[in-house]
């Protein structure tokens, strides 16, 4: 018996391939535009990616490639606590930066995962991620090697609901303020991720209308 594929236009794939690609490119351009730390305009200490809905990558801005990692470890730890929400909805977004619940290489690499819908139903995932200026603990800038435990080394966020509505939830938002030395930058970089997580649903939701989707 011979086994048959379906045919398919290389043509049409590259053009597909390319097009979640600029997702990804327009996500970290949002990101880097809208912060204005320089960790992330000047040192591109950053990375943005969307994964499909079972937390696999389909595209990934590598300006650092080594959280591509953190990407899929950040999302799975979001689905995992899933299953504790049953009012998931558009503008909703979680933070995570637990190294060992979330694949963050230290809790100063703060991610904002973004559920992507389409038609009422989880498509794909949106990840960004910064470098943030500081996130509490002993060290400046989430940077402690004397420090003796995890709890030394700044605010620790395992996968939380922090964003209701497209905005970070105002209790949540006092707690980071509170717990860092920079509130106005670092809160200013969460808003940033979740901009260039909004912007990649707008284009996703765009390829989708103007291909389909299965």
């Amino acid at each position: 018996m011979t086994k048959t594929t379906k045919s398919y236009d290389p043509v049409d794939v590259e053009i597909h391939r390319k097009a979640l690609d600029n997702i990804s490119r327009e996500m970290a351009i949002t990101l880097r535009r809208t912060s204005g730390s320089p960790v992330a305009n000047e040192g591109n200490d950053f990375c943005t990616c969307f994964l499909d809905a079972q937390g696999e990558h389909l595209g990934f801005a590598a300006y650092v490639l080594f959280h591509s990692g953190t990407s899929l470890l950040g999302t799975r730890a979001v689905m995992n606590t899933m299953v504790e929400y049953d009012d998931i909805r558009p503008g909703d977004a979680w933070i995570v930066n637990d190294p060992y619940e979330g694949g963050a290489a230290h809790q100063a690499d703060v991610a904002v995962i973004t559920p992507m819908f389409y038609g009422g139903d989880i498509v794909s995932w949106a990840f960004s991620n910064i470098h943030l200026l500081d996130i509490g603990g002993v060290g400046i800038s989430g940077y402690a090697p004397g420090a003796h435990s995890v709890y030394e080394e700044g605010l620790r966020m395992p996968a939380v609901r922090a964003i209701r509505n497209g905005a970070i939830d105002p209790a949540w938002e006092q707690c980071i303020g509170a717990n860092v030395r920079t509130p106005g930058p670092v809160l200013n970089d969460i808003r940033s991720m979740i901009a260039a997580n909004n912007r990649g649903t707008e284009k996703l939701v765009e390829l989708i209308d103007r291909y389909g989707y299965e």
